[in-house]
């Protein structure tokens, strides 16, 4: 890989990523408090910080391409990575949304590829600094290890795939237990 594409990428991954802690206010994240009540939509757990419109509509915002099957598929390019966000919406809300980061040559996590992930995994609590950080002092060390990881985290589960650095996974959903 050149040293121009990797700038190319690190700069479009740069902007969705600081554009993206701006957007997870726009999406409506709040505080951990907030974030452990989860809201009943369709049968399902759903997150009340997250609408699952504004989500996909600031995601097209940041140039993800998105399409509308049974649920939203929105993907970014940036050289060899990929990284795409699904969102299961019921009644409005998320009840589910995943975020993978595909690369084909990297056999470790990139700069721009952890701070996707980070972004994303902080989506629902934007305006709570101290959670964030717990789910950053969580996710950080599992990019590197090679492994599958659960937690849950203000009400949430996060469940981590990461076996191979190469396609790492990240799914969040309501905690109903």
């Amino acid at each position: 890989m050149t040293w121009r594409r990797l700038v190319v990428i690190m700069v479009a991954v740069a902007l969705v990523a600081v554009g993206g802690g701006g957007a997870a206010g726009y999406f409506g994240g709040g505080n951990a408090a907030k974030a452990k009540y989860v809201a009943s939509c369709g049968g399902a757990g759903c997150i009340p910080t997250l609408q699952g419109k504004k989500v996909v509509d600031a995601l097209t915002g940041k140039g993800f391409a998105c399409k509308e099957e049974h649920n939203w598929e929105c993907k970014f390019v940036a050289g060899e990575n990929e990284y795409t966000v699904f969102v299961q919406i019921r009644d409005g809300l998320i009840s589910e949304v995943q975020g993978w980061s595909r690369s084909a040559d990297e056999q470790e996590v990139s700069p721009a590829r952890k701070a996707f992930l980070l972004w994303f995994a902080a989506l629902p609590f934007n305006n709570d600094q101290t959670t964030v950080s717990e789910i950053e002092n969580w996710l950080v060390p599992l990019l590197t290890g090679g492994k599958n990881a659960e937690v849950v985290i203000g009400g949430y589960i996060y469940e981590l795939t990461a076996e191979r650095s190469r396609n790492l996974q990240l799914r969040i959903r309501g905690d109903s237990s």
